[in-house]
């Protein structure tokens, strides 16, 4: 807005725009005052905090959080038909779960060395690739 006081005379600005009597210099600091904005909310005409709160917009549940909550819940689906379909040869999602819980339960115990845990199995592993 303050560069509006440094134009050259040739740059006029329309004729609707100025009042008579003023330059630029005028316009730019009306425009400036017309743009303000209130120094707080409560310096407002508004009748209330309350009135002034927009709807929450819960738009995003529907395109970000839905689509793929959909998406496994189809997969889970599938999975459940193809294990009933081939008679126990492909296990059930159900037993899937409760083997992982068996399986996450200790992961570090040790039984030899055939038989640890899938942490040891996990560590060992990283130090091959180290």
């Amino acid at each position: 807005m303050v560069s509006a006081v440094f134009h050259s005379p040739l740059d006029n600005p329309p004729l609707d725009r100025l009042a008579a009597g003023r330059g630029h210099a005028a316009v730019a600091i009306n425009s400036v005052a017309a743009h303000a904005r209130p120094a707080s909310p409560l310096a407002t005409n508004s009748p209330g905090i309350e009135a002034s709160r927009q709807p929450r917009d819960f738009s995003f549940i529907w395109q970000r959080v839905l689509p793929p909550l959909l998406g496994l819940v189809l997969l889970v689906l599938v999975w459940e038909a193809v294990s009933l379909g081939t008679k126990a040869s492909i296990p059930s999602p159900k037993d899937t779960f409760i083997q992982a819980i068996d399986i996450f339960k200790d992961p570090f115990y040790s039984k030899g060395p055939n038989d640890q845990g899938i942490g040891w199995n996990i560590l060992s592993s990283l130090q091959r690739v180290a």
